[in-house]
């Protein structure tokens, strides 16, 4: 079964109810954990541990399902939490806007011309830790990585608005971006591009998530001081990012125009009396 809000007059009282969809939903995946004592000494311990997953999840069945008012939203044999988009057909050559297929030659645009589905959950994902303590000083940071598929925007060449530094190529002959235009024509091209496939690009990232340093101070250099202990420490979050992703975030792969954590260091000292 699937469970989900459907949305009510607000004239009810309420914006939404939940709902029990007779559909069938067969989840799997993998999941690896594995966590090692590398080194383990008077001095030095090293421990670290590995997870990784691959979810999976498929529509096996809806009885009724293109009579639904869900007919745009599932599709029997694809994961549920994908999104339907036109089949991108590249520059129209008589006026140089995006174009898009339509499917069933009807002249126009709507869900049934839309068949490519974008699956917006991780191929898989995981995380790497490791702690590390030497003496008075301990390390653990956390590096964690993501196999994803995004979308990005930001190409709506002669619209006065932010744009990617790429959609310049606009001015040049033979660009993947279209005509300079402000003409009703070219928004209305780029708005069905926008649901189409030219906007998928990977937004797989490998990500330092967080590192903590700190080092305890000798307690035989406290007791002159009338002190029990005394901590350095330096705390980091999102220090490094590696992916091709384009976008602000690729934590948030969706238009590209949004993100979720900023980097942040801190630094202090932890006296106790």
């Amino acid at each position: 079964m699937v469970f989900l809000y459907r949305q009510l007059p607000a004239i009810t009282g309420f914006t939404s109810v939940q709902a029990n969809l007779p559909a069938t939903v067969q989840n799997t995946g993998f999941e690896m954990v594995l966590a090692s004592n590398l080194v383990s000494g008077q001095n030095f311990e090293w421990n670290t541990n590995f997870n990784f997953s691959i979810p999976k999840n498929e529509l096996l069945r809806y009885p009724g399902l293109q009579e639904s008012t869900y007919a745009n939203k599932y599709v029997v044999g694809e994961p549920l939490n994908i999104e339907l988009l036109y089949q991108y057909t590249g520059l129209d050559p008589e006026t140089g806007f995006y174009s898009v297929l339509d499917r069933n030659d009807d002249g126009s645009l709507d869900y049934e011309d839309r068949k490519i589905a974008l699956d917006k959950s991780p191929s898989f994902f995981g995380g790497w830790n490791h702690e590390l303590n030497f003496k008075n000083f301990s390390l653990q940071f956390l590096w964690r990585f993501v196999k994803q598929e995004g979308t990005l925007e930001l190409f709506k060449a002669g619209f006065l608005q932010n744009q990617r530094a790429e959609v310049i190529d606009a001015l040049n002959t033979n660009t993947q971006y279209q005509l300079v235009s402000r003409s009703t024509a070219a928004s209305r091209a780029y708005n069905n591009v926008l649901n189409s496939n030219y906007t998928i690009t990977d937004a797989s990232f490998l990500r330092l998530q967080n590192l903590n340093l700190s080092y305890d101070v000798p307690k035989n250099w406290l007791r002159p001081l009338g002190m029990k202990s005394a901590t350095l420490f330096f705390t980091g979050q999102n220090l490094i990012t590696l992916t091709s992703y384009k976008g602000l975030d690729p934590e948030i792969p969706n238009g590209g125009i949004n993100f979720n954590s900023l980097r942040s260091i801190t630094t202090g000292l932890n006296l106790k009396f």
